[in-house]
């Protein structure tokens, strides 16, 4: 019966299909697709969950072990090293003799021979000997020509004997120069006689030499020189100087090492300089230490200086601290120290050769100098090395025109009390043997208590030293130096002060060496030809040349 009914509806609901089919209207349509169809598929969701066994039964390992110990014979054999060789360099060839011949405008010729002994362990020897002179004319302010009478002639021999733990050197020397007294006023309508203006100077030397060669720096070292200088002038002045320096010092185990310095000098002089005589002693006791992070060293000289009937006792202390910041690149270091100029004849007469026949000049004391600075290097070529300083100076002298004389053509010295700050500065730059590079600047500032400029002091030096090495076949040396202005003290003539204009002088040097044993030269100096006073109304010579050559046998 369920099955009839089941056919009933189905037929019923099949003829209702039917019949709403055919009721619909035909499609006739168009139909607009705005994107084509995209099927996707929803995500999976897995089920995260792992099988796992449940065993209700546990085992626990048991071991049960032993170790039965057995020696174990190895055999090692013991290889030698190699020992390193030391190969060092090639000792370069010596020759036992050394000639230079040159020639140059103001009839400037120039001679120098070497002759010294080879390599030798136990000794050593040698004798030179050197001519130079200037024969041409020199133009003064008022264009005026004059001679300056100028030459160097010198001599010595040396030698020099080495024992296990010590050494002794000896020199003996001789010197005659000449500089004549030519420069004179420019206002002034005259013609100096050569004999009327001459001056020469006899220098005779002397020196003895001793010192220890010890390896360990925990051995004592000492050193100690002795040296005679004999002065003679054209005007009969004199002067014997016997001058004593020796020294001592140790490292101990601390590292601490401790030293001691005697010195001692007598000065003799012709009653025309000085009838009394000038003595100087002095004692020098110092400690210090250097390690890789810092130096420092401290003490102090006393020295009694005994000129003629006053006696006058000086104290000057010492101190350094180096601290290296940063090694080899940064190293500030400051201290204090002091010190005695001696002022004796020969001293003055190498410093200015137209002093005054006779000139006596009293002794410096250097009180007191401060200092602080930098040095280090940039990198293994580029160091540099700078500072500035302030001094307390007694008694310091200055050259000044003699106003004792219409010429004005010699110098005598007034003193005066000061403090000078001063500001050094060094860039050099080395590479090598090829190519070194120096500038050098320093800069001073006097502080004067009673004259009123430091008389013939510049207040600026500059210079820039360059050298360079094309294989040791090509050298070049070049120097460019400016030196400020500097005042000297108006004379009978001037009413003002003088002023010496600053100037600048450059250098060359060229040498070319043909073989090892023979070379070629040439020097140009004053390149810009700038007239310039080394002194007061002494003018230095405008551009000049000198060529030659040089033999080694």
């Amino acid at each position: 019966m369920r099955a009839y009914y089941k056919y009933i509806v189905s037929v019923g609901l099949i003829a209702f299909m039917g019949l709403s089919v055919y009721s619909q209207e035909p499609i006739d349509k168009e139909i607009v697709v705005v994107k084509p169809y995209q099927p996707s598929l929803s995500d999976a969701f897995k089920i995260n969950v792992l099988p796992r066994i449940s065993d209700s039964i546990s085992i626990k390992p048991s071991f049960d072990y032993s170790i039965e110990p057995k020696k174990f014979d190895g055999t090692f054999q013991v290889r030698p090293i190699t020992p390193a060789r030391m190969l060092g360099q090639p000792l370069t060839k010596l020759y036992k003799s050394y000639l230079k011949l040159g020639l140059g405008n103001y009839i400037a010729p120039l001679a120098e021979l070497n002759i010294n002994s080879l390599r030798e362990k136990k000794s050593q020897w040698g004798i030179a000997l050197k001519h130079y002179s200037i024969n041409g004319m020199l133009k003064l302010e008022n264009d005026q020509k004059v001679d300056p009478g100028f030459f160097e002639n010198s001599g010595s021999i040396y030698g020099k004997k080495i024992f296990n733990k010590a050494y002794l050197s000896a020199s003996i020397g001789a010197a005659f120069d000449r500089a004549d007294f030519y420069g004179y006023h420019p206002s002034i309508d005259t013609v100096l006689q050569q004999d009327d203006i001459r001056q020469t100077y006899l220098k005779l030397d002397g020196r003895l030499k001793m010192g220890s060669m010890h390896k360990d720096s925990l051995h004592l070292i000492w050193k100690g020189t002795l040296d005679y200088l004999y002065t003679y002038d054209f005007y009969q002045d004199f002067e014997h100087a016997a001058i004593l320096d020796a020294n001592r010092s140790q490292r101990l185990r601390s590292g601490i090492t401790a030293g001691l310095g005697i010195s001692g000098a007598y000065y003799y002089t012709s009653e025309s300089i000085d009838s009394g005589n000038n003595i100087v002693v002095g004692l020098n006791p110092w400690f210090g230490k250097t390690t890789s992070d810092y130096t420092y060293r401290l003490g102090f000289g006393l020295v009694v200086n005994a000129d003629g009937d006053k006696t006058t006792p000086h104290f000057y202390p010492e101190g350094l601290l180096q601290i290296n910041m940063v090694e080899g690149i940064l190293m500030p270091y400051f201290g204090f120290d002091g010190r005695l100029q001696v002022n004796n004849f020969r001293s003055m007469a190498e410093e200015n050769r137209y002093i005054t026949p006779g000139l006596k000049v009293d002794n410096t004391s250097h009180k007191i100098r401060g200092y602080v600075g930098f040095k280090g290097s940039f990198s293994r070529e580029l160091s540099y090395d700078l500072r500035g300083s302030y001094s307390v100076i007694d008694k310091m002298p200055f050259f000044v025109n003699d106003t004792t004389q219409i010429l004005g053509n010699t110098f005598d010295v007034v003193y005066d009390n000061l403090q000078l700050i001063r500001i050094h500065g060094e860039l050099n730059y080395r590479q090598t043997e090829r190519l070194s590079t120096l500038l050098s600047l320093t800069y001073d500032s006097y502080i004067m208590d009673g004259i009123e400029h430091p008389w013939h002091k510049p207040n600026l030096v500059v210079s820039l030293d360059e050298k360079f090495n094309l294989k040791n076949k090509i050298i070049v040396d070049a120097g460019l130096y400016y030196v400020g202005k500097r005042y000297a003290p108006g004379t009978q003539l001037d009413a003002d002060i003088i002023t010496l204009k600053g100037f600048v002088d450059l250098n060359l040097g060229l040498e070319y060496r043909y073989t090892k044993i023979l070379s070629g030269f040439v020097r140009l100096n004053n390149i810009l030809g700038t007239r310039y006073q080394v002194w007061n109304q002494y003018p230095g010579m405008g551009f000049n040349l000198l060529f030659g050559f040089t033999y080694a046998l």
